[in-house]
């Protein structure tokens, strides 16, 4: 490398650097502890110091677990593909989690996990759906706007008109997505394609899928024909499940985050 390669080099490291990681650190990291430190408002609405910070700085600085925690939080907010609410999210979390001394269970884990790898858009995303589950599971019944086209095996382009209908159970939320039944005169069984989570939900239900909090469902019944001239049936049900107990609280702290006064 010559010395004016080398400059250069110095020069891009610096920019970089300062302009486009410290850039998105900086404003994550803001977010993150704006929320922290909204737990402790009589210090920042009155102005008048108690010694509320000093007992949860002793707590933590006595704790490994919590600081370990608190890091790995804190390393999360600075790789966040969300710019703003995953690290609010966050720091509203950790704040709750320090402030009844204890570490993160495993839903909030996942919670901490969804923020790093959703952004801003997706998080709302989670909002809308839970708008949706709470709405059909009232008792109404009708198609969300999805696509519910499917191709067989062949090729052939069908076009299902399905209602969605949600099953909630004390863990779970159970969504039917389509319910497919196709028929054919020979042994041969036409494959169906599955519906697409991309299509009916948007990118960020595959990256759930990816860390098991959404998991997609396929069963199959068939019903062959009588005799040889009658036609054979197949229907497959097409379903995905979610974590109740995460769905609920994420929804709980996005609309938090997204509150008047955030």
């Amino acid at each position: 490398m010559t010395e004016i390669q080398s400059i250069l080099q110095e020069e891009f490291t610096s920019f970089f650097l300062k302009q486009i990681i410290s850039f998105g650190k900086n404003k994550r990291q803001e977010y993150f502890l704006s929320e922290f430190l909204k737990a402790y408002p009589k210090e920042l609405k009155s102005g008048v110091e108690t010694n509320a910070l000093d007992k949860l700085f002793r707590k933590i600085e006595a704790s490994e677990e919590m600081k370990e925690m608190i890091f790995e939080v804190y390393r999360k907010v600075c790789l966040s593909a969300s710019k703003s609410l995953g690290p609010k999210i966050m720091g509203i979390l950790t704040s709750q989690i320090c402030f009844e001394e204890r570490i993160a269970n495993s839903t909030e884990e996942l919670i901490f996990e969804t923020c790093e790898i959703l952004n801003d858009r997706e998080l709302r995303e989670i909002v809308k759906l839970k708008e949706s589950i709470r709405w059909l599971s009232s008792g109404n019944h009708g198609k969300i706007p999805y696509d519910n086209s499917f191709y067989t095996l062949n090729d052939q382009k069908h076009v299902h008109k399905c209602e969605i209908m949600v099953f909630k159970g004390k863990r779970n939320y159970d969504i039917e997505l389509a319910n497919i039944s196709t028929k054919n005169k020979s042994s041969y069984q036409e494959e169906v394609s599955k519906p697409s989570l991309e299509k009916y939900f948007g990118r960020w239900a595959i990256k759930l899928r990816n860390i098991e909090i959404l998991k997609e469902n396929t069963t199959e019944n068939f019903n062959y024909g009588e005799s040889k001239d009658s036609e054979s049936e197949t229907i497959r049900k097409f379903s995905i499940t979610l974590n109740k107990e995460f769905f609920d609280s994420i929804v709980l702290l996005i609309n938090r985050a997204t509150g008047p006064n955030t």
